[in-house]
């Protein structure tokens, strides 16, 4: 019994550190008035983030290149440059209304979806949100038979608490907040865009790419996903580790089934909600009294709902 409880207390301390971090994706950065960004130290150099560095040619690349566009109702005049986040500026032309007709191709869906994030950026309309961590306790496994057995209990014990929905969060008018993506989708990012028509709405959604990080970035703007939904940094990670006494070693997230989905009026093209959902198996290797290795399928989910 001595022993179990000490593999009993380790657990416990990983876990809670493990979903108190990712439970907490960003909510202490919307408590910002500006738009910076996350705070980074460099970006770590054995991980491969070619393809999407941070860089002003890439945040300048039109998603749709020469492809149709749907047929937005006439104001050729209303061209706008909007400052996606303090690093990164991407010029776009705000939707000043829904296209006349349903935007049928993913062309004309990831479109239609970057001008109507762009305008609701530009425009900086008072919002609520609310986030909710998602966590699967019958899939997390480990190569110690011990924590295979004790794993999914604790983390049935901690599923309950987090999934609930977190208190709303209020923006005024003229306050961009943390309003994801933080820069235009790009095409060969994502895996499939839909849209839907219900009731007097367009629900559009967009599904990413698979993408997997081997270590934890020092810079959320290396990763796809911390430039569309969220990605978990090595500083917060190390600093929520700390508090619990844990020390990583490793933490590999393999992002699968995250995507962001918007309901607009398709008569006016007003944006009136939108969901974020990032979703990742997490393979970590921790300290406490000793090395666990555990891995953990973990989604954060976020509403924004504006005025």
């Amino acid at each position: 019994m001595k022993k179990m409880g000490k593999w009993l207390t380790a657990m416990i301390a990983v876990l809670a550190m493990v979903l108190g971090v990712f439970a907490a994706c960003g909510s202490t950065d919307d408590t910002t008035t500006t738009t910076e960004p996350e705070a980074a130290i460099t970006v770590n150099a054995t991980e491969d983030t070619t393809e999407y560095a941070t860089g002003a040619a890439e945040e300048t690349e039109s998603t749709g290149g020469t492809s149709t566009t749907p047929d937005l109702s006439a104001a050729s005049d209303a061209s706008t440059s909007v400052a996606v986040n303090s690093t990164a500026v991407t010029t776009v032309t705000a939707a000043p209304a829904a296209p006349n007709k349903k935007p049928s191709t993913q062309t004309e869906i990831l479109d239609f979806f970057n001008k109507t994030i762009a305008k609701v950026k530009a425009d900086k309309p008072g919002y609520t949100t609310k986030e909710r961590t998602h966590i699967d306790d019958q899939k997390v496994s480990s190569s110690n038979a011990a924590i295979n057995t004790i794993g999914p209990p604790i983390i049935k014990l901690f599923k309950d608490s987090f999934s609930k929905w977190s208190d709303p969060e209020t923006f005024a008018p003229g306050k961009e907040g943390e309003i994801r993506p933080k820069v235009e989708v790009k095409a060969t990012d994502v895996k499939s865009a839909t849209c839907k028509e219900s009731g007097a709405n367009y629900v559009i959604r967009v599904n990413l790419k698979d993408e997997r990080v081997p270590t934890l970035p020092e810079d959320e703007n290396s990763t796809m996903h911390g430039k569309y939904v969220m990605a978990r940094t090595k500083s917060a990670i190390a600093d929520g580790a700390a508090s619990a006494g844990v020390t990583i070693s490793k933490f590999d997230c393999l992002y699968s089934g995250s995507y962001i989905e918007i309901t607009v009026n398709k008569n006016t093209g007003k944006i009136l909600s939108e969901t974020t959902y990032i979703a990742c198996q997490a393979t970590m290797i921790a300290k406490v009294l000793f090395n666990i290795d555990a891995s953990i399928p973990l989604a954060a989910e976020r509403v924004y709902t504006f005025n």
